[in-house]
C-alpha cells in the first residue's frame, strides 16, 4: 500500500507528535511553562488523519473492520504495559489494561471508530449533515449540559472536548473521501502558500486568543465553544500547507523523510510511553529517577527527554508487534517486521 500512501497526512502526524508532546511539558519548561500548548491540536490533528485514512480503506462486515482497529491499537496497548512494567515498575491488571491502559485517549478512538463506521456504513452521502448534526449538538451540549463554563477548561478535563475531535475526525473523512474520487493535486506557488499560512496563523491567533480573554473576562469564558470553529479552521488549513509544494518537498529530503516518518509512524507510541515521564503523577524516568532530576539542564533535558520517549516508543512498537505476531496464523517471526522502524 506504500505507492497510495499520502505524504500530507504522514506530515500532519509528525505535527501531531510534537503539539502533543509539547502540551504535556509544562514542568519540562521550567519557567516557561506557558510554551507548554498545543495539545487540542495535536488531537484534533490524530483524529483529522484516522478520519481521512479510514474513509480510503475497505469497510466490509463490522466485527472484521473493528478487529483491524484492535490489531493496530492494542498490540502497542500491552506492549506499553510490559514496557512500564519493567522500566517503570508499574502493575496493571488485565482489566485496566484493556479499559485505560492506554489513557483516555485510546478509550476514546476506539469509540470514534464505531462512531465513525455507522457513518460510513449509513451516511457516507450525506457527510456534510453529519458534520454539522455533530456541531449543533457540540452547541447544545455546551448550552445545557456543559458546568463551569466560567472557566476556561473546554479541552483540558471534559467529556465534550472529545466530540470536537470527532468532529475533526469527520472532515478527515470528507476530504478523504473527496481525494479518493478525485485525487488532490499539490498546491503550487509561494503566493498560495503565504495565504494558507496567514488564514492558519488567524485561526490559531482565534482559536488561544478567545481562551486567553476568558481567563480574564468570565463573558468571554462562556463563549469558548466558539473556540471549535477556529480549530477546524487550523486543521483544514494545516492539511492545506502539508499538501503545497515546498513543505512536501521539504519532507521528501533525506534527513527530514527519516525523521518525519519515523516520529509520524511511532505517533502512537509515543503518545503512551510520555504519559508516566511527562502526565503521571511521579512524572518517572526509566529504572529510577524523577523528570525534575532534569531540570537543571534545561534546555537540554527536553532533548534528553525526547530520546527518552522516542527509544521507549519504539521498544514498545516492537514489543507490539512481537505480540500481534505471536497470535497471528503464521510460522515464526517475521524479525525485520517486528524491528523495522516504521
Amino acid at each position: 500500500m506504500e505507492r497510495s500512501r499520502n505524504l500530507s497526512i504522514d506530515i500532519l502526524k509528525f505535527f501531531a507528535v510534537l503539539l502533543i508532546t509539547n502540551s504535556h511539558m509544562e514542568k519540562v519548561y521550567a519557567d516557561y511553562g506557558a510554551l507548554s500548548t498545543g495539545g487540542a491540536i495535536g488531537d484534533a490533528l490524530f483524529f483529522f488523519c484516522s478520519g481521512f485514512t479510514l474513509f480510503l480503506g475497505r469497510i466490509g462486515r463490522f466485527d472484521a473492520w473493528y478487529k483491524r482497529r484492535i490489531r493496530r491499537i492494542y498490540p502497542s496497548v500491552f506492549g506499553f504495559a510490559l514496557v512500564t512494567s519493567i522500566c517503570f515498575a508499574s502493575t496493571s491488571n488485565m482489566l485496566h489494561v484493556i479499559l485505560s491502559g492506554g489513557g483516555q485517549f485510546v478509550s476514546c478512538i476506539m469509540l470514534s471508530y464505531i462512531m465513525l463506521y455507522m457513518v460510513r456504513k449509513l451516511f457516507s452521502c450525506h457527510l456534510n449533515a453529519v458534520f454539522m448534526a455533530v456541531g449543533l449538538f457540540i452547541v447544545l451540549w455546551y448550552i445545557f449540559l456543559f458546568e463551569h463554563k466560567e472557566m476556561v477548561w473546554m479541552y483540558k478535563g471534559s467529556t465534550i472536548k472529545w466530540f470536537c475531535y470527532f468532529l475533526s475526525m469527520l472532515l478527515g473523512a470528507i476530504i478523504g473521501l473527496r481525494s479518493k474520487e478525485q485525487p488532490q493535486t499539490v498546491i503550487g506557488g509561494g503566493k498560495n502558500m503565504i495565504q494558507i499560512i496567514s488564514v492558519l496563523l488567524f485561526c490559531t491567533l482565534l482559536f488561544y486568543g478567545i481562551q486567553i480573554a476568558g481567563n480574564r473576562y468570565v463573558w468571554v469564558a462562556h463563549l469558548q465553544v466558539l473556540t471549535v470553529l477556529p480549530l477546524i479552521g487550523i486543521i483544514y488549513y494545516f492539511y492545506r500547507l502539508a499538501n503545497t509544494e515546498i513543505m512536501q518537498r521539504f519532507f521528501k529530503g533525506r534527513c527530514w523523510n527519516f525523521m518525519g516518518m519515523t516520529i509520524g509512524g511511532l505517533c502512537l507510541e509515543i503518545y503512551l510511553v510520555q504519559m508516566p515521564i511527562l502526565t503521571g503523577e511521579e512524572r518517572c524516568l526509566p529504572f529510577g529517577g524523577n523528570t525534575d532530576d532534569l531540570l537543571p539542564l534545561f534546555p537540554l533535558n527536553i532533548l534528553v527527554l525526547l530520546a527518552i520517549i522516542l527509544m521507549l516508543a519504539y521498544i514498545t512498537r516492537c514489543v507490539g508487534r512481537f505480540f500481534q505476531q505471536t497470535f497471528d496464523n503464521r510460522d515464526g517471526y517475521e524479525w525485520k517486521e517486528i524491528l523495522r522502524l516504521r
